[in-house]
C-alpha cells in the first residue's frame, strides 16, 4: 500500500478561551487524482513533525469520475482573538 504526504495551505484562529479550543482552517485537496486519488484517506495534522492520531475522509465522492468542483475560497488570516 502506497502512501503520500500532501501538505496543505492553512491558517490558524486561536479562540484564546479557558478550554484553549482553536479552529484550523485548511485549503481544498487539489483536483488532480494523480496527486490525490478520490476515496477514503487517513489525515493527520502534523505539528512540529509530530502527527495527530489520523481521522478517516473520504476524498470526493470516492469514485474515479468526473468530481465536484466547488470554488476555492481564500484562507482568512490567522488570528487570535482575545
Amino acid at each position: 500500500m502506497g502512501q503520500r504526504m500532501l501538505v496543505l495551505e492553512s491558517t490558524y484562529t486561536d479562540l484564546s478561551d479557558s478550554d484553549h479550543s482553536g479552529v484550523l482552517h485548511v485549503s481544498q485537496v487539489p483536483l488532480n487524482p494523480a496527486i490525490l486519488a478520490p476515496g477514503p484517506a487517513l489525515c493527520f495534522v502534523v505539528v512540529d513533525g509530530v502527527p495527530s492520531v489520523a481521522v478517516k475522509v473520504m476524498v470526493g465522492s470516492g469514485q474515479i469520475e468526473s468530481q465536484t468542483v466547488e470554488q476555492v475560497d481564500p484562507l482568512p488570516e490567522s488570528k487570535i482573538l482575545v
